[in-house]
């Protein structure tokens, strides 16, 4: 199953943080890795692509109707794969990236 959001769209709404919004778990995870939103943006517009794609399902709390995309990245600042959802949602004032979950993805562990 190919992933919901063209990376495409994904990269464009990553290019501005107006266009963004984070989830509190996202942004303290980027803390505790000194990182911060511009550099998770970064990763996306530069890094991010399909072979990172790992499933696609029905967002179930927030967003409802929408769909989220799941990757798996390696993070050179991080030293370990990071797991990464995201959707878009399209509202009144248009499309927006929101990013649901940043952390290590435990599964790389072996």
């Amino acid at each position: 199953m190919p992933a919901t959001h063209d990376l495409i769209l994904v990269r464009k709404l990553a290019g501005d943080i107006a266009d963004c919004e984070f989830f509190r778990p996202v942004l303290r995870e980027l803390g505790e890795r000194g990182l911060d939103a511009e550099d998770l943006l970064d990763l996306i517009r530069e890094e991010l692509d399909d072979a990172h794609f790992r499933k696609c399902r029905p967002t179930l709390r927030h967003y409802e109707g929408t769909t989220s995309d799941y990757y798996s990245v390696w993070v050179e600042d991080c030293g370990c794969h990071m797991f990464l959802k995201f959707l878009i949602h399209e509202g009144p004032g248009g499309s927006r990236l929101v990013i649901t979950s940043f952390k290590r993805d435990d599964s790389y562990d072996v």
